[in-house]
């Protein structure tokens, strides 16, 4: 755990668990605008000095990411070879863009339809990355690769009605 207070700490050390530890981190870091890659940079450099590993991180607003697509990431990006792998959503129906003369349709839909036609989106879930990529400040690298998320994983809480939606399911079983 990484917090910029102190006090953390003292939580921490109270699961006296040696999976978990904590790494006091600078305020500055934690400004939502400040990227996470320097914080990651320092926690990854603890582990493993020469930055050779990998790391899969699981967005805290995406409560219903399984264990088994967070093995997804990993092995997409260590298949791939790539420098990153990113969850994603395939979007159903048409999808548009602006432009100064009305919309334009991104996925036109005819009479074939290849791997080529498909719309995605950043699923929000997870990101596997390589270490390496941390000292430039990017968690993505140059090379991304993407893996498709259930619907029911793709679910972000973004405002406080999703949270009392998050909490309805996870009450309810679902």
């Amino acid at each position: 755990m990484t917090c910029d207070n102190e006090e953390a700490r003292a939580i921490v050390e109270r699961y006296d668990d040696p999976r978990l530890s904590f790494m006091l981190r600078d305020e500055q870091s934690t400004i939502r605008t400040a990227s996470v890659a320097p914080t990651l940079e320092k926690i990854a450099r603890s582990l493993d000095p020469s930055l050779n590993g990998i790391i899969v991180l699981r967005y805290i607003q995406s409560p219903f990411v399984t264990a088994e697509t967070m093995e997804e990431a990993a092995s997409s990006l260590l298949m791939s070879e790539a420098d990153s792998a990113n969850g994603v959503e395939e979007l159903g129906g048409q999808v548009f863009r602006r432009t100064p003369h009305g919309l334009e349709i991104l996925n036109r839909r005819g009479a074939f339809r290849s791997d080529f036609d498909i719309i995605y989106r950043d699923a929000q879930t997870c990101i596997a990355t390589r270490m390496s990529n941390l000292p430039s400040g990017s968690l993505t690298g140059k090379s991304v690769v993407s893996f498709i998320v259930s619907a029911a994983e793709c679910f972000f809480i973004d405002s406080q009605h999703k949270l009392e939606i998050a909490r309805l399911m996870t009450a309810g079983g679902a």
